[in-house]
């Protein structure tokens, strides 16, 4: 079960639809402060600062691993350090998010604890728990299993093609991808669709967001807004991570071929953004590809399984 994402509009107005919505709050239908929360916008501005700015840091970094790779290929253990630092703040930073985005809904009643209430913030969760319900199952694995992040790179002479896979105990004695995570435990997630699905699907909830508080009966008309209360400032900076996502070559990991593909496409001066996207083309890795992988001992485990080295593997 997926989030169906389907959001089309200028890039210079590429923001989460939530974003704007949430300009439109009547102040009489906030209980915020009672609850000691922010601002339900100020909330959502913070949250979705911290997940555009990891993206960003997350985007560097494979721009370092690919100078790595021209200069001295492969990619060699120890030099990966930075990018799968900035995955894991990534997706900590998205799982906030997800918790953000409750505690928005749960400003709009008196008392979010209250029965009939809490059946209504149940609608909004529900419609989210695709993406939640998997963003959540990594960042628990990672937190609370010892869970570690592991980088795998394809290569030839002039490319690379990261990615990553969580790590953890698969069998007594053994660790490697885990199987709750990565189907068989002989899979892993490559960037450039792992990107890509993230940020569509951080558009999807936020569409979801906007639709529910609007059919909440929260906000004010249009025409009852200043002439300033339009969010500018921040849209270049969407448009610009938006950008760096899509110009990622859509090369994907055997597995991922099958998958729902999603699609950042900047056509003119709009951005598409889809999933699942039967529009955009992706495919695998060439043939006569090398492989590098990375793993770290613990002074006791001997056996490390590593993802596509499995027997029937393509």
């Amino acid at each position: 079960m997926i989030i169906d994402v389907n959001e089309k509009f200028p890039v210079s107005a590429a923001l989460p639809a939530a974003m704007c919505i949430l300009h439109r709050c009547d102040p009489s239908k906030l209980f915020h402060e009672s609850q000691m929360k922010r601002h339900p916008l100020a909330a959502y501005n913070v949250s979705t600062s911290a997940v555009l700015k990891r993206f960003g840091n997350v985007l560097d970094a494979l721009e370092l691993v690919k100078f790595d790779h021209i200069a001295q290929p492969p990619i060699k253990a120890g030099d990966d350090g930075f990018l799968l630092e900035a995955t894991d703040h990534l997706l900590d930073s998205l799982m906030e998010h997800m918790e953000d985005c409750e505690k928005i809904v749960g400003s709009f009643f008196e008392d979010p604890a209250q029965r009939a209430n809490k059946k209504k913030i149940e609608q909004y969760k529900r419609r989210v728990d695709p993406y939640r319900d998997f963003i959540g199952k990594l960042d628990n694995f990672i937190k609370h299993q010892q869970g570690r992040l592991r980088l795998i790179t394809f290569y030839d002479a002039a490319n690379t093609f990261p990615g990553y896979y969580i790590e953890g105990l698969v069998e007594a004695g053994v660790v490697g991808p885990v199987t709750g995570i990565h189907p068989g435990g002989n899979s892993a997630f490559s960037y450039a669709r792992d990107l890509r699905f993230h940020m569509a699907n951080v558009f999807g909830v936020s569409r979801i967001l906007a639709n529910y508080l609007m059919n909440l009966g929260v906000l004010l008309d249009p025409d009852a807004l200043p002439s300033d209360a339009l969010p500018t400032a921040v849209v270049g900076t969407w448009a610009d991570t938006l950008r760096r996502i899509a110009s990622l070559a859509a090369v994907c990991y055997p597995d991922e071929v099958r998958k729902p593909f999603p699609g950042i496409n900047f056509i003119g001066e709009e951005v598409r953004i889809r999933f699942p996207d039967n529009t955009s083309e992706h495919h695998s890795f060439p043939n006569g590809t090398k492989v590098t992988s990375s793993f770290a001992g613990d002074g006791v485990t001997r056996t490390f399984k590593l993802p596509y080295f499995a027997a029937g593997t393509a």
